[in-house]
């Protein structure tokens, strides 16, 4: 099973609009997904396996941290290293740009992704409460930080 990722375009948003809409509860309109290819702090980047449409992930990079926005998968090639692969290019791409934490919420229920995070290096740090709609459910929120790089310092980097 071969996987091509790729920088998104703008004609790729049926496809990606698509598994959105079949993977969240609350999915991001068109036009939230219209803004970021405007935006040059985004990197949206886009999995094929073979020719078919496979998922997409979100970040946005502000040097020296970057947060992981949105990362969906269509359900046929779930568990198949898809949102590893993604979640990898877009570490590579924003580490080559300068950012070396990194920061994501994700539903407390979702144990897939945070399983995945966990193997990418991710920790939890705390809870956002209510965080998402539809059904209204908390946030972990989880990070990767550079080697040497202590919790406490993080958040206090972090502006509010």
């Amino acid at each position: 099973m071969e996987l091509i990722i790729k920088k998104a375009s703008v004609q790729m948003l049926d496809q990606i609009m698509r598994v959105e809409n079949s993977s969240f509860s609350d999915p991001w309109s068109r036009g939230a997904f219209l803004h970021l290819f405007s935006n040059p702090i985004y990197r949206f980047y886009v999995c094929h396996v073979g020719t078919a449409f496979s998922g997409y992930i979100i970040g946005m990079l502000l040097p020296p941290e970057a947060e992981v926005i949105n990362l969906a998968v269509d359900i046929p090639f779930r568990r198949a290293g898809v949102a590893s692969a993604l979640l990898e290019r877009l570490i590579f791409e924003a580490e080559e740009s300068g950012c070396h934490s990194f920061y994501l919420e994700v539903r407390r229920s979702n144990m897939a992704a945070i399983e995945l995070y966990k193997k990418h290096g991710f920790m939890t740090l705390g809870t956002r409460k209510k965080y998402y709609r539809c059904p209204v459910e908390d946030a972990l929120i989880m990070a990767r930080l550079k080697e040497g790089q202590s919790q406490a310092a993080s958040h206090e980097s972090k502006p509010s």
